[in-house]
């Protein structure tokens, strides 16, 4: 996903989502500005945080043209291929976690 941002391949990044989340409104829109060639990641530091509900739960920092940034990201496997089930700025507790990763 991250080596991705800037590769002007919207469908490729696209891909990187479980399907709930590539149905929500302006997902779309957001690929084409995360493919968009100005909007290369230039550093990014993936942590592990923990597992809750079948997800494997990172912390990621990275930095692009349009600065810095971070965020939490649940991934685990959809039809046994790894995707991205939920992005947020902070996440629960493993007991209070609300997404599971199917």
């Amino acid at each position: 996903y991250f080596e991705l941002a800037g590769s002007g391949d919207a469908a490729a990044i696209r891909d990187c989502f479980a399907a709930p989340i590539r149905q929500t409104a302006d997902f779309d829109a957001s690929m084409s500005r995360w493919a968009d060639p100005a909007n290369k990641m230039t550093s990014f530091d993936i942590s592990f945080i923990d597992q809750a509900k079948g997800c494997d739960r990172y912390s990621v920092n990275f930095r692009g043209a349009a600065g810095a940034n971070g965020a939490a990201y649940s991934v685990g496997p959809e039809s046994g291929t790894p995707r991205i089930f939920n992005v947020t700025q902070q996440l629960p507790r493993p007991e209070f976690a609300t997404v599971t990763c199917q």
